[in-house]
This record gives C-alpha cells, structure tokens and sequence, in this order.
C-alpha cells in the first residue's frame, strides 16, 4: 500500500456545473491504466477529498479489495476502483474493473447533498471500468460482494 502526496500535480476542473475538481491527474491515470491490463485480476486505487470540491490520490495497492477497506473513512465521501477477477461466458479468467462511491455512515445528509452530484463526474474521470457501485457498509465490502453486485445482471449496484 502507497499513500500519495496532495500536492497539485494537476489541476482540473471536470465539469463547470459540478465544480469538482481532482488532483494528482497523471498518478491518477497511471493507476487505472495499471490495475487494468489484460492478464491483472488485483489492484486498486483510492481518491478522497482534499477540501469541499477537490479529489486527489490518496493510496494504491496491488493486492485485492479487502486491502482497501481499513483506508475507508466513517466521516468521509471516497471513491475507489478495484480489479476483480472474473469468468467470461466461456468461463475464461478475465478482469473486471469497478468504481465504488463509498459513504461512511458518519456523513450527513448535508454533505450527502453537495457531494451528490460529485460521484459521477469522478467516475467518468475513473473510466474505463465495468460497474458503477455505491458502499455504505464497510463490513461488506468484498471481492465476493463487488464481483455480485458488479455484474451485469445484477438487480442491486448497492454494498450496504
């Protein structure tokens, strides 16, 4: 596990509506293009605020999900992309890269509110990935769960 400074390597603001804005681009596309090359099943990367409107890089690790978890914060609004290992419909080995909105249970409704229409604009930065999740509920986060919820007939995209 590596943590990442915050100092502005890269400053941008993703869309002029949602007034976010995330640092550490290059560290931050160097991750994703990392985690997500064919023949990877592990591997992850956490953002998190800085102040009310800027994400940055704040760790990365190559083992699997459940290495992140302790990283999460109760009081906080993260983002995290994870690489699981699959099956494809022929039952090979593949990957599968997914961008999780976690919200520690601690946030309140009011931070919930401005940070709301954050998450997308983060995860279209995060792309390319397969799924789309919202965690709340730290105890079930895991590969199993992620790989679950992330799939393509899965009735709920939600880790509570």
């Amino acid at each position: 596990v590596s943590t990442q400074s915050t100092g502005p390597a890269c400053v941008c603001v993703l869309s002029s509506t949602n007034m976010v804005s995330v640092l550490n681009q290059p560290e931050i596309r160097q991750a994703l293009h990392q985690i997500s090359q064919i023949g990877n099943y592990s591997g992850w990367f956490l953002l998190g605020y800085t102040d009310d409107n800027t994400v940055a890089l704040k760790a990365r690790g190559n083992g699997g999900v459940e290495e992140l978890v302790p990283l999460l914060k109760d009081n906080e609004i993260q983002y995290f992309v994870v690489r699981i290992l699959d099956q494809d419909k022929d039952g090979l080995e593949t990957g599968r890269t997914v961008f999780v909105t976690w919200t520690g249970s601690q946030v309140s409704v009011l931070k919930k509110g401005k940070k709301a229409t954050h998450a997308a604009t983060v995860a279209d930065f995060c792309s390319p990935h397969h799924a789309t999740l919202t965690a709340t509920n730290r105890n079930n986060i895991n590969t199993h769960t992620i790989k679950d919820r992330s799939g393509p007939l899965s009735g709920s995209h939600i880790i509570d």
